[in-house]
């Protein structure tokens, strides 16, 4: 359940940040504070990025950053119609380079493409996912050197089932890197994984563009 308040302290005011907790929670507003919400083990920078993605009270709820730190939990968290939601807010901005893994902005719609893949839709029959499609190979033509571009195009292909093309696209982005191990990734490994699902294919064409010099 999302907290109402997210409690930014430094960790000298702890004492000061917890005396504030407990009068907002006596008076029925939850909070969300470290240490106190942060499971013990997980990594603290994620606990509290999820704690500020999650809360309600904050300034700048409907900023695009903190939309798309939002998105990025939802679509972690399998919470489809979460992440319908905030695509909606997100409409007609870009990616804050988080889709698939190249740091490269594409359009937001490419979320819309993975999440109906996800949920067993034919996404190769949706008007507007070749739409978005189309709107990503505008960018890369803006920018035909960018490998990171390209890879993430290959994505959008394989997860519209667009295989041989998604493997092109993967090999040729390699090329473009500087030479190293990823020129020794088995390129029909994402062949093979594509009929194992979306995750599956994925995280193939993943392996065979991310690794870097």
């Amino acid at each position: 359940m999302p907290s109402t308040v997210f409690i930014s302290h430094s960790s000298k005011d702890q004492a000061i940040a917890d005396t504030i907790c407990d009068h907002l929670e006596s008076a029925g507003i939850e909070c969300w504070i470290a240490p106190r919400n942060i499971k013990a083990g997980s990594d603290w920078t994620k606990g509290i990025m999820r704690g500020i993605a999650n809360s309600r009270a904050l300034s700048m709820a409907d900023d695009n950053d903190v939309l798309n730190m939002r998105l990025e939990f939802a679509l972690g968290d399998r919470d489809w119609p979460k992440a319908k939601l905030l695509l909606e807010k997100l409409k007609g901005s870009g990616d804050s380079a988080s889709f698939a893994y190249a740091p490269a902005d594409v359009p937001i719609g490419c979320y819309s493409i993975l999440i109906a893949r996800f949920q067993g839709e034919n996404a190769v029959a949706d008007d507007g996912f070749a739409k978005v499609r189309e709107e990503l190979n505008q960018k890369l033509q803006k920018e035909p050197e960018s490998a990171p571009l390209l890879s993430q195009l290959a994505v959008v292909d394989a997860l519209l089932n667009e295989k041989e093309v998604a493997i092109k696209e993967a090999k040729r982005a390699v090329e473009m890197l500087p030479i190293s191990v990823c020129r020794s990734v088995r390129y029909h490994d994402i062949r093979e994984s594509s009929s194992s699902g979306p995750s599956a294919t994925w995280d193939a064409v993943e392996r065979a563009v991310a690794l870097r010099a």
